[in-house]
C-alpha cells in the first residue's frame, strides 16, 4: 500500500472535478439561464440532505469489507450484497418521503416562477429516484475503498461528474432547456457512473457467487452505521451552532 500514492489519487479526484465545473457552468448558464441553473442548484442541494438515510452504510461496508480482506471472495461478496440491499431499501424509503416533503416544499417556500415551479413538481419522481441512487453510489465506493482502489474510485468519480455536466448540457443545447429535460439528464448521466462504480467491484471485491443477504451480517453493519449516522448528525448540529 502507497500512502503517498493514494492520497495523491484523492486529491486528484477533487480537483478535476472543479475544473469540469469551471468550464461548464459558464455554458450552462448561457444555454438554461441563470434562473433554471439556480433551481437546478437548489433541487440538488434539498435531494442532498435527504442523504441522511445512508444510514451510515456506505461507511459500515467499506470498514467491514475492509477487516475482511483476507477472507474468502464469498464472505466479502454476502457483505456486499447485503450492504447494498440495506442501503437500497433506506435509499427507496428516503426517495417516498422526499417525495412527499418535497411537494409542499417547492409548491409554497421557494420563490422561483410558476413555469418553473411546474417544471420541478412535475419532476419530483426524477428527483425522488436520485436518492436511492446515491445511497447504492455509498456502498459501491465503500467496497472499491475498502481493496484500496483509489485510482479506480476517482477516476469513475471524475468520469461520473464529467458526465453528470455534459450529457445535461447536451440535452440543452439539442434538445430543451426546460427542468422536465434537465433533471431526468442528470439523474439518468447519474445512473451511468453507478454502471462504472458496480463494473470496478465486480472486478476487485470481487464478486462470485454467494448469499445474497445475511441477517447477521446486516446487524452488525447497522450497527456500525447507527453510529456513524449519530455522529455526522452531532457534528452537523455543532457545526452549525458554531
Amino acid at each position: 500500500m502507497s500512502v503517498g500514492r493514494h492520497t495523491l489519487y484523492n486529491l486528484l479526484g477533487q480537483i478535476a472535478p472543479l475544473g469540469v465545473s469551471l468550464v461548464t457552468v459558464p455554458i450552462y448558464l448561457h444555454a438554461i439561464g441563470e434562473a433554471r441553473y439556480g433551481v437546478l442548484a437548489i433541487v440538488w442541494l434539498f435531494t442532498g440532505y435527504f442523504g441522511v438515510f445512508d444510514m451510515g452504510l456506505a461507511r459500515a461496508s467499506a470498514y467491514h469489507l475492509a477487516r475482511q480482506h483476507d477472507e474468502a471472495p464469498a464472505v466479502r461478496s454476502t457483505t456486499f450484497w447485503t450492504a447494498l440491499w440495506l442501503n437500497l431499501s433506506f435509499g427507496l424509503l428516503g426517495a417516498a418521503v422526499l417525495y412527499a416533503v418535497a411537494q409542499p416544499v417547492f409548491a409554497h417556500f421557494f420563490h422561483m416562477s410558476e413555469a418553473l415551479r411546474r417544471n420541478v413538481l412535475v419532476s419530483l419522481p426524477w428527483i425522488a429516484a436520485a436518492l436511492p441512487l446515491g445511497t447504492l453510489g455509498g456502498v459501491l465506493v465503500g467496497a472499491l475503498e475498502a481493496r484500496e482502489r483509489f485510482g479506480y474510485m476517482n477516476l469513475t468519480g471524475v468520469l461520473n461528474t464529467v458526465l453528470t455536466q455534459i450529457i445535461p448540457l447536451v440535452v440543452a443545447v439539442f434538445i430543451s432547456p426546460e427542468l422536465t429535460w434537465l433533471i431526468p439528464a442528470v439523474v439518468l448521466a447519474r445512473a451511468s457512473g453507478l454502471v462504472l462504480l458496480f463494473a470496478g467491484v465486480w472486478r476487485f471485491l470481487p464478486i462470485v457467487p454467494s448469499a445474497l443477504f445475511d441477517r447477521a451480517r446486516a446487524r452488525e453493519l447497522f450497527s456500525y452505521g447507527i453510529w456513524v449516522f449519530f455522529t455526522s448528525i452531532a457534528v452537523s448540529v455543532f457545526s452549525s451552532l458554531d
